[in-house]
């Protein structure tokens, strides 16, 4: 006959650990490796979020500078415009005048166009042609061989409708200057209001590059000018 000793305390053998307690440990680790999951997870989603965000401000930041450096550009070009039309339809009151009362001068007209060119050292010239095209008047032009207008678009738009408006042509080269320019012109008339030429005054296009060279964009900025037909006028 054999006797076998148990001490039991609390319906528990002190000999040996039981199953439940081995799984309450077990569940107590699977649960804090969970944990430790979720808050891993939770502040990973913090830090994509942050970035995001962050991301977004920048972005919105950048596009109000680009927008505003964009808007600045376009008002200093604007006035600079009407500061050139201006010159153009100080120059045609002139002349129109000196048509009406018979005091036309070559020598006269050049002094004229000179002394508008010395306001405006951004410009390459003022020049003045007659009715059929011939650049007669202006920096650096050969009146024995004159250059010519009359195939310009800007030339027949002003002879059709004499008087109106100021034309700002697409880039184009020079016939005078032999350069890339964009021309601002205007027509004059005869004292019966017929079409008399027109006056042109030649802004290069190094001008608008000079311009663009001066904004800070960063080493993959880039900054166009484009005229308003979307042909490329200038690029930096």
């Amino acid at each position: 006959m054999s006797v076998r000793v148990s001490v039991l305390t609390d319906g528990m053998d002190l000999g040996t650990p039981t199953s439940t307690a081995l799984h309450r440990a077990m569940g107590f680790r699977r649960w804090f490796v969970i944990g430790i999951i979720l808050l891993n997870i939770f502040i990973a989603a913090i830090g994509v979020q942050s970035l995001w965000f962050g991301r977004a401000r920048i972005v919105q930041q950048v596009q109000d500078t680009t927008g505003n450096l964009a808007t600045l550009l376009e008002q200093s070009i604007a006035d600079q415009a009407l500061r050139i039309d201006l010159a153009l339809l100080s120059i045609i009151d002139t002349l129109e005048q000196q048509l009406a009362d018979g005091s036309w001068r070559d020598e006269g007209i050049n002094q004229l166009l000179d002394r508008h060119l010395q306001r405006f050292p951004e410009l390459n010239a003022f020049r003045a042609s007659n009715a059929q095209g011939e650049v007669r008047w202006g920096k650096d032009v050969d009146t024995a061989k004159p250059a010519s207008y009359a195939d310009r678009p800007f030339f027949s738009s002003h002879r059709d409708h004499p008087g109106e408006r100021l034309i700002m042509s697409e880039p184009l080269v020079g016939r005078v200057s032999n350069i890339w320019l964009i021309s601002f012109s205007r027509s004059y008339r005869n004292p019966d209001g017929s079409f008399a030429g027109v006056v042109v005054a030649a802004l290069p296009i190094g001008h608008f590059t000079d311009m663009l060279a001066q904004l800070q964009l960063g080493p993959h900025g880039s900054a166009v000018i484009r005229h308003e037909n979307y042909s490329l006028a200038t690029r930096f």
